[in-house]
């Protein structure tokens, strides 16, 4: 198919896709509780919004490869990595808040200086990576396939080790602690002794300027990253953000997070062993749309396998969150995760890829013995 049509056909439904984020965010209201597939709809539109524009800096960098060619092997790995970099990772984060702004939810922004270091860091390190991919590849006989499956495996590993041990050190070093607000500075003391009756070493809690209303572990270099935003210290109650904070240092003491890592591996693994034997040769012989529909394919089986470990982590995890908080008798949990929830304007009945439903989570706390 001639290249100017393909960008046709893209242009055509990235339109489509910008008039159906349109037509979703019509139809949706203010009320607390977003249905499923108003929200189903809008990621789809943000993907393809996000994606029809990369397709179409695809088919105008295929038009202008030979301009690409004379570049140093160096340069054309650097530039790979930013360009993945800013489309793949990039367009994640921008479909996401696609969908909140589509659906009228609050959009979880983080503060200017935050997010232009965390882009900065994303950028530096899939450009360097990179290009000493593409120095490389040009040490081996197989150069093309060696080169796509190199690839292939440091980006799917850097999706998760840079965001979970290199770039939040550079973001967050610096960040303020929790222990610097006055009316919540005991909840810092409280994690040091839940870490150290479990025979850990206490983490600083760190908060992220600007409108986050959820918290996370990052894997870090010498010890766990442990992050609140700034929004939810907002929203919460101290015992609801001591309940937040419990769950996370539960994901510590249970190492969740180098799982997760090690899971990315895994992952990154099976989607080089797809490029290598079965994408590379669709490539070669010029049957694009397969080779895209095994990548296609290879990712879902990925993310529906992490989307099953991580629920089942996020119980287990609920689980020992209670005991930290001596059987949390209060529900100071429940209704924290009930608070964080109705504030995004969801219902405590969804789920999502990652995670139960709030509802199901709230039940299945209940059965743990106090």
């Amino acid at each position: 198919m001639d290249s100017a049509v393909i960008a046709l056909v893209v242009a055509v439904a990235t339109l489509f896709a910008l008039a159906g984020l349109f037509v979703v965010r019509h139809h949706s209201t203010r009320r607390p509780a977003i249905g499923t597939i108003s929200e189903t709809i809008a990621l789809l539109c943000g993907c393809a919004l996000v994606y029809g524009l990369v397709a179409l800096g695809f088919v105008y960098a295929v038009e202008h490869r030979e301009v690409l060619a004379n570049l140093p092997v160096v340069v054309k790995g650097m530039t790979a990595g930013v360009v993945l970099a800013a489309s793949v990772r990039g367009g994640m984060w921008v479909a996401g808040n696609l969908t909140l702004w589509g659906t009228r939810r609050p959009m979880e922004l983080p503060a200017f200086g935050v997010g232009v270091k965390w882009a900065a860091g994303q950028l530096v390190a899939f450009a360097c990576l990179f290009g000493a991919i593409a120095v490389l590849s040009e040490q081996v006989d197989d150069a093309a396939a060696f080169g796509w499956s190199m690839a292939t495996f440091v980006f799917y590993s850097l999706l998760f080790l840079s965001e979970n041990v290199v770039v939040p050190w550079f973001v967050y070093l610096r960040a303020p602690r929790l222990h610097d607000l006055a009316d919540r500075e005991s909840l810092q003391l409280w994690a040091d002794g839940a870490m150290r009756g479990h025979g850990r070493r206490p983490i600083a809690i760190r908060i992220q300027r600007g409108g986050l209303a959820n918290a996370f572990v990052w894997w870090g270099i010498r010890r766990p990253w442990l992050v609140v935003g700034q929004r939810l210290v907002s929203i919460l109650s101290t015992e609801e953000l001591r309940a937040v904070i419990a769950h996370e240092l539960a994901h510590v003491l249970r190492r969740d997070t180098g799982r997760l890592v090690l899971w990315g591996l895994a992952g990154a693994g099976a989607m080089t062993v797809a490029v290598r034997y079965a994408v590379v040769p669709l490539f070669a012989s010029d049957q694009i749309v397969l080779g895209l529909g095994v990548i296609a394919l290879t990712n879902t089986v990925i993310l529906l396998t992490l989307g099953a470990f991580m629920r089942r982590m996020e119980y287990a995890t609920d689980r020992l969150a209670v005991e930290l908080l001596d059987g949390d008798v209060d529900g100071y949990l429940a209704s924290a995760l009930t608070s964080m929830t109705e504030h995004k304007g969801k219902s405590i009945e969804q789920s999502n890829l990652t995670h139960p439903s709030v509802a199901k989570r709230i039940d299945a706390m209940q059965g743990v013995p106090s």
